[in-house]
């Protein structure tokens, strides 16, 4: 099996969930760039592909580089790893996957039984591929859950949730407040998390949740309104209307992530044609 199939092939948790291995693997010091890119985490039942595919639109139409790790693929393993508008090459793939081979060879012989998963070994290479040339941000779609998902070890202080519904209830728990709970763990403490639209009894539990961990929650029905969108061919327009006074979602003081593409649509109470803001 090569480096790249290992990638893509057997067991997805490995020796089983825990964020651990994963923790240990993106320690490595080639990788301390990551801490110093803004970025965003987002997770959710339904919709966080197409999240993250519209939150990385939104950056580059404002003029920044944006890497993007999302699962799974359609058509093509190298849809997972992504920038500016392209696939990963294969040349690239086979670089950055025989490098996190070693990184995983050394780790198992170190901690003999501890075996590193598949979706470990891609979040890896992912890193690998950022850190040996930084994009001005990141965005990373969430396997499952959030709590103990590998992408919850890549430094990051803001995340989204889209939506909760009942699924793998064995690793989740059985309830939706149970997944949600999980979910909203995708961001740390003293972090953001942005809420889709929740129910109203499940969002109050949820932020509640968030208040005693340390993370600021927040609706994004509160903070933004989608007031218009627009389909040409396969490209989606939308138009975002923005408060400007009152309530932001509170960021933490360590840098931003944030975007505005402008466009005609501006007025008093938006921002124009397209806008995200957060930190990392």
């Amino acid at each position: 099996m090569t480096p790249v199939e290992r990638l893509f092939e057997g067991d997805k948790h490995g020796a089983g969930p825990g964020l651990h291995r994963m923790s240990a693997l993106l320690a490595h010091p080639e990788l301390s760039v990551l801490s110093t890119i803004p970025t965003a985490r987002v997770t959710g039942s339904n919709g966080k592909g197409s999240t993250c595919a519209f939150l990385s639109e939104i950056l580059r139409a404002s003029g920044r580089s944006v890497a993007r790790f999302t699962s799974p693929h359609m058509n093509d393993p190298r849809e997972r790893f992504w920038r500016d508008g392209a696939d990963i090459s294969a040349e690239a793939l086979a670089e950055i996957a025989a490098w996190t081979h070693e990184q995983v060879t050394l780790y198992e012989a170190r901690f003999p039984g501890d075996r590193v998963g598949a979706f470990e070994r891609q979040v890896l290479s992912f890193a690998r591929w950022v850190a040996l040339d930084p994009p001005d941000a990141v965005v990373l779609e969430v396997g499952i859950g959030g709590r103990l998902d590998s992408t919850r070890a890549w430094p990051c202080g803001l995340a989204g949730l889209t939506s909760v519904d009942l699924e793998h209830t064995a690793l989740l728990g059985p309830t939706r407040l149970d997944i949600a709970l999980e979910k909203a763990q995708a961001a740390p403490s003293g972090g953001v998390l942005l809420l889709g639209a929740l129910p109203g009894e499940l969002q109050r539990r949820v932020i509640g949740a968030c208040e005693v961990w340390g993370i600021h929650a927040e609706p994004v029905t509160e903070s933004a309104v989608v007031r218009e969108a627009r389909l040409d061919g396969d490209q989606m327009t939308a138009w975002l209307s923005l408060p400007q006074h009152g309530h932001r979602p509170r960021a933490p003081a360590s840098g931003a992530l944030g975007a505005s593409s402008g466009g005609e649509r501006g007025d008093g109470d938006g921002l124009g044609a397209a806008t995200v803001w957060g930190s990392r």
